[in-house]
């Protein structure tokens, strides 16, 4: 989706009523550290947006959409979840859906919340 960025280290696309994002969206941009999606319409995020696992840290900023806590947000909440991935802002992102854990911060969420299968 977005080619030619491979320098850009903050992306900020929030208040853009974005509901789904295509795998590999952010696969190219290398020097990612902050990627804001606030205040969209995003109710699931893959991992496979980034492609390979980055390299760098980012800042992920997820608050304010209405997001369906289910085992698909497993690779951001789960004890083993990727060490490249830093969720900002956890007590101001919440869960809409599924009913057991309606309003629920993210903060609170254990894997068990999100049914995650735990890999041995």
């Amino acid at each position: 989706m977005f080619t030619g960025l491979y320098h850009l280290s903050v992306l900020r696309l929030q208040r853009n009523n974005i509901s789904f994002i295509e795998d590999d969206s952010f696969a190219m941009m290398h020097n990612l550290l902050e990627l804001d999606l606030s205040h969209n319409n995003l109710k699931s995020l893959s991992v496979s947006i980034f492609g390979i696992d980055p390299t760098t840290m980012i800042a992920l900023i997820l608050k304010h959409n209405p997001l369906q806590c289910d085992s698909r947000l497993c690779w951001i909440r789960n004890d083993n979840e990727p060490d490249w991935i830093h969720l900002h802002d956890p007590y101001d992102t919440f869960c809409v859906d599924p009913d057991k854990v309606p309003l629920y911060s993210w903060s609170d969420l254990t894997p068990d919340d999100l049914n995650c299968q735990i890999s041995m």
